[in-house]
């Protein structure tokens, strides 16, 4: 597993994109956002962007390629 910065995390890179096996299994990688959460309001800023492999358009494209 591959540790982020915590500074970073959350404003262009997502932690999910670095998370082993078990930390994505386990949603572990979100755990920092819901203990921010729980003590304060998130905002959008606090969010990090999705990982360009699940964003709708290359998950669309993907999907459209499959045969049916």
């Amino acid at each position: 597993m591959r540790l982020i910065d915590s500074h970073t995390q959350g404003k262009s890179v997502s932690p999910e994109d670095y998370t082993s096996l078990w930390g994505w299994t386990s949603f572990h990688w979100v755990k920092p956002l819901i203990d921010q959460g729980t003590n304060t309001t998130l905002n959008e800023g606090d969010v990090w962007n999705l990982s360009p492999t699940m964003q709708a358009l290359p998950v669309y494209k993907k999907f459209s390629s499959m045969k049916k």
